[in-house]
C-alpha cells in the first residue's frame, strides 16, 4: 500500500477508506447507470406513441369506410306494409284536422210526426180485363188480367211511365199499360225499375220457349191456354225475382272485397279485425268499421279517410251499407248513456261534407238492420228487444220516419255490397213475409 500511496501518479488517494468504500462507489454507480437507462426506454415509448397517435388522427374518413357493407333491397311486402301505415296515420290526421268529433249531430225529435203519410200511388182498372203482363211491352207474357174497376199499387215504372209495375198481393208483381188505368197519387219519386229480371225480355227476344221463359221468371211454369183473372179463385202472377240492382246482372264477374288489395293492406294495420265491410257502387271505395273507427278507403289504395270515432256519446257497431247512388253511408250505432234506452240506432253519414243525421226512434224502440231502396229511401227495423217482434219504418234522409207500406224495390243488403258488383237487389212487399225485418234478407 506505500507504493500505491507513494506513486508517482498518486493512485493511493483512490483507496480512501479501504476496499468497503470502494465497493459502495460502484453499486452507486451502477444504480445510476440502470435509472437512466430505464428513464431512457420510457422516454422512447412516450415519444413512440405519440407519433402513431398523430398518424391515426390524420388517416382520412373515406380511408375507414372505404368498404360499406352491402344494402338490402326492402321487399314489394315490406313497402306495402309501410305504405298502408302511412296512409292510416295520415287518414288519422285528417280526421284530427276536421275535428269531425266535434261536428254537429243532427238528432231528430224521440217522437215520430202525426201527419198523415201521403198515400201510396195506385191505379184502377178503367177498362175490362187489362192485361198484366211480364214486362213493360205487349210482347211480354200475358200473367193475368185486372178486372175493371179493381186497384193495385204501384211499386214502380218504366223509364217514360207509359207502364207501370204493380203489386198485386201475396209478393207478387205484375206490368199494366198506362192507357189502360186511372193512376192516383203517382209523382217522379217513383222508381224507375231497372233490374233485369223486371225487365224481362219480350216474346220475340231473347226467351223463345216455355222453358226460357220460366228460366228468366224464377223458374216457375209458363201459364198456357190463355190470361187467367186474378180473384179469390183465380190464378196469380207469379212472383217476379230481381236479379241485381242498377249497376249488376245476374252472370257478372264479381270480386270479394276480403280479395281486394286495398281492403287487405288497411285490415293489416287495424288492431282489431273489421266486423263491417262494403264497397261503393261504382267500385271505387271501400267502407269498414272495427266498432272503432268508421274508415274509407279507395281501392286503389291512394287514400284512406276516418269518418266516425268512438266516443262518449255513441260508437260504431256496423252493418255499413252504401246508397245506390254512392253518397251516404248508413250504418248501426251503440249509445253510451247509463242506462240507456233505447240502447241502439242507425246513423246516415253524408260523404260530401261528413254531415251525420241520427235517425229518430219509434218511442224507446232500438233500430237496425238499414237498407237502402232503389229510389233513396232507408228501410230499418225497429224492436223492442228481438228483432223478430220489430216493424219496419221508411225513412227519408232527413232522419224521419213512417211505418213502412207497400211494396219496394231495394237496392243490394250489406252481404251483397260486401261484392262488386253488388249482389241482388230484391223487390219486397210489406206484411208478405211473417217478420218485419225479411226486407233484409237476400
Amino acid at each position: 500500500m506505500e507504493k500505491i500511496w507513494n506513486s508517482e501518479h498518486h493512485l493511493g488517494k483512490l483507496f480512501v477508506g479501504g476496499c468497503g468504500t470502494q465497493l459502495g462507489l460502484l453499486a452507486t454507480c451502477g444504480t445510476l447507470s440502470v435509472l437512466v437507462l430505464f428513464l431512457a426506454v420510457c422516454g422512447v415509448t412516450n415519444a413512440i406513441s405519440v407519433a402513431v397517435s398523430q398518424e391515426v388522427a390524420l388517416i382520412p374518413a373515406e380511408t375507414a369506410t372505404a368498404t360499406p357493407e352491402p344494402t338490402i333491397a326492402p321487399t314489394s311486402a315490406v313497402l306495402d306494409s309501410l305504405l298502408g301505415e302511412v296512409q292510416l296515420l295520415h287518414g288519422e290526421v285528417e280526421y284530427l284536422r276536421s275535428n269531425l268529433s266535434s261536428a254537429p249531430v243532427e238528432a231528430a225529435a224521440v217522437t215520430l210526426p202525426t201527419a198523415t203519410p201521403t198515400p201510396p200511388p195506385v191505379l184502377v182498372a178503367n177498362q175490362s180485363d187489362v192485361n198484366l203482363r211480364s214486362g213493360p211491352g205487349t210482347t211480354f207474357e200475358n200473367l193475368g188480367t185486372l178486372p175493371y174497376g179493381s186497384s193495385a199499387e204501384i211499386v214502380g215504372r218504366n223509364e217514360n211511365s207509359t207502364w207501370w209495375l204493380v203489386a198485386t198481393g201475396n209478393g207478387l208483381f205484375a206490368w199494366v199499360s198506362d192507357n189502360l188505368v186511372v193512376t192516383q197519387y203517382t209523382s217522379d219519386d217513383i222508381p224507375v225499375v231497372s233490374i233485369p229480371s223486371l225487365l224481362a225480355y219480350g216474346a220475340d227476344q231473347a226467351v223463345a220457349s216455355d222453358a226460357d221463359a220460366a228460366a228468366a221468371f224464377g223458374g216457375a211454369p209458363v201459364a198456357t191456354g190463355g190470361p187467367p183473372a186474378i180473384g179469390d179463385d183465380a190464378v196469380t202472377p207469379r212472383e217476379l225475382v230481381p236479379a241485381g240492382t242498377p249497376t249488376a246482372i245476374p252472370n257478372a264477374q264479381r270480386t270479394f272485397v276480403e280479395e281486394m288489395p286495398a281492403y287487405k293492406r288497411l285490415r293489416g294495420h287495424l288492431l282489431i279485425p273489421p266486423v263491417s265491410e262494403s264497397v261503393s257502387p261504382h267500385g271505387d271505395q271501400i267502407a269498414l268499421t272495427e266498432r272503432i273507427k268508421l274508415y274509407t278507403v279507395t281501392t286503389d289504395g291512394a287514400l284512406t279517410t276516418i269518418w266516425i270515432e268512438d266516443n262518449a256519446d255513441f260508437g260504431p257497431l256496423g252493418n255499413v251499407v252504401w246508397s245506390p247512388d254512392g253518397d251516404y253511408l248508413a250504418l248501426e250505432v251503440g249509445y253510451k248513456q247509463k242506462y240507456c234506452k233505447p240502447c241502439a240506432g242507425v246513423i246516415v253519414l253524408r260523404l260530401a261534407d261528413g254531415k251525420i243525421t241520427q235517425l229518430e226512434h219509434p218511442g224507446e224502440l232500438d233500430l237496425g238492420a238499414p237498407r237502402w231502396t232503389q229510389d233513396g229511401k232507408l228501410l230499418v227495423n225497429a224492436f223492442p228487444a228481438e228483432p223478430a217482434d220489430g216493424i219496419a219504418y221508411e225513412y227519408s234522409l232527413s232522419g224521419k220516419g213512417v211505418p213502412a207500406q207497400g211494396a219496394y224495390v231495394l237496392s243490394a243488403n250489406h252481404e251483397g255490397q260486401r261484392w262488386f258488383p253488388w249482389r241482388p237487389g230484391k223487390t219486397w212487399l210489406v206484411g208478405s213475409y211473417e217478420r218485419a225485418d225479411s226486407y233484409n234478407a237476400e
